[in-house]
């Protein structure tokens, strides 16, 4: 996912998010504004994203030419007593009035340990220790090493504090549900005050951040080739994975005549859970016919990572079960009823043949190794009646047996001459 960062509209948005909250200050004309920017589009296990706040002076007539100083945590008056410092909730999902951060997402994004002023700013080359202030909504505090302070010399001159943060996580609440994807916004605060004791404080949220889930990959591997009777499963390994919380695996099996994966699954196994490791694996199926079967694994997604699934005929997804013999039997004969013998054609469908034989009424009248051969069945030595041909094949699909019968007939009667 691309990472953009709409750094053009930081004017305007630290117009909207600038906020005076002590009305006596703002009649003495001293003004400041704290501006959030966090980048438009974030991916879930992201690192090292650039962010930054920036820090404005806004005072205006009598004060515009004050020199604006930064209050650091503990800092005395004419700070307020219990003043936070420069402070950043990297994750809110729902902003209240005066921007005030009404639910906090904790956990949502790591900020790096260290900020830096950037160059061309007001605090350029300034180090900035950041250490968590509040665990409840994940509120961290920037603070000058060293015990400086940020100053800003006039109206309209900024400190811009730029860091590094990586996405933990995709937020439980969606901040603008009107919007594609998951949002987030963040809140920053200071407080500022001049040479003559006044103070300004400011809070400002940002345009906010869409957090998109990491898109995993999966890999499947079938087991092996199996006759009929055998056992088939799948294994499906999920990789890419970023702070996974749950999800699980569905296994398809298509059967040999749908080569597309498009008609009805012949087996399933569903809902199997992911290992620690990433892994899942069906529950066994046994095939009762031969052929090619497909598998496919859907891996269905959790809060931080997408779905994924494989496609149709995959490599390693694809197994031959290998069936008994198919066995076809053709009799020539001139009459329903034999007299003294007929033609049997034999022809044998079969993985790894291995030998076929053919008996009459339970004797073997012929042996055979090929898959299409010709017996001539003589009768002349049966009893009238009906008789049983039986040809049973052997292949690396097992055994099978096809059944035939017919009539002998009498002898016929012979022409008697007398005189």
């Amino acid at each position: 996912m691309t990472i953009r960062s709409p750094r053009g509209v930081a004017a305007l948005l630290a117009a909207l998010s600038c906020l005076v909250l002590t009305p006596a200050v703002a009649e003495a004309g001293v003004g400041a504004s704290a501006v959030p920017n966090f980048p438009t589009d974030v991916t879930v296990g992201n690192t090292g994203v650039p962010a930054w706040i920036e820090l404005r002076n806004t005072d205006t007539a009598p004060n515009a030419g004050d020199i604006n100083t930064v209050c650091n945590f503990g800092d005395g008056a004419p700070c307020p007593a219990g003043e936070p410092g420069i402070t950043l909730i990297p994750s809110c999902s729902q902003l209240g009035p005066f921007s005030a951060c009404l639910g906090a997402e904790p956990g949502v994004f790591r900020i790096s340990d260290l900020a830096t002023g950037e160059a061309g700013t007001a605090c350029a080359g300034m180090v900035f220790n950041v250490g968590l202030l509040d665990p409840a909504n994940g509120q961290v505090r920037f603070t000058p090493q060293g015990g400086a302070h940020v100053t800003l010399p006039a109206s309209g001159s900024v400190c811009r504090i730029g860091f590094t943060f990586t996405v933990l996580r995709a937020p439980t609440t969606d901040q603008n549900a009107g919007a594609a994807g998951i949002q987030t916004v963040q809140v920053a605060d200071n407080t500022q005050f001049t040479g003559a004791a006044l103070t300004a404080s400011a809070r400002g949220s940002s345009f906010g951040t869409t957090v998109h889930k990491a898109t995993p990959a999966i890999a499947t591997s079938a087991s092996g080739d199996v006759t009929v009777g055998g056992q088939l499963t799948d294994t499906a390994t999920v990789t890419g994975l970023v702070s996974p919380v749950g999800g699980t695996v569905d296994f398809r099996l298509y059967g040999p005549d749908d080569a597309t994966c498009s008609r009805k699954p012949v087996f399933e196994s569903l809902g199997q859970p992911l290992s620690p490791a990433g892994t899942a694996t069906s529950t066994p199926f046994a095939p009762t016919r031969g052929g090619v079967y497909r598998w496919r694994a859907f891996y269905s997604g959790d809060a931080n990572n997408e779905a994924v699934s494989g496609p149709c005929n995959a490599v390693n997804e694809n197994v031959t079960v290998t069936g008994p013999p198919t066995i076809t039997v053709q009799t020539q004969r001139r009459a329903k009823c034999v007299e003294t013998r007929f033609t049997l054609k034999v022809n044998v469908a079969a993985q790894g043949l291995e030998r076929v034989r053919v008996t009459l009424d339970g004797k073997t009248i012929a042996r055979s190794k090929k898959a299409s051969f010709t017996v001539r069945v003589r009768t002349r030595a049966l009893p009238r009646g009906r008789h049983v041909l039986r040809v049973i094949a052997t292949g690396a699909g097992g055994q099978s047996a096809k059944t035939t019968s017919f009539k002998r007939c009498g002898a016929p009667v012979l022409p008697r001459f007398v005189g």
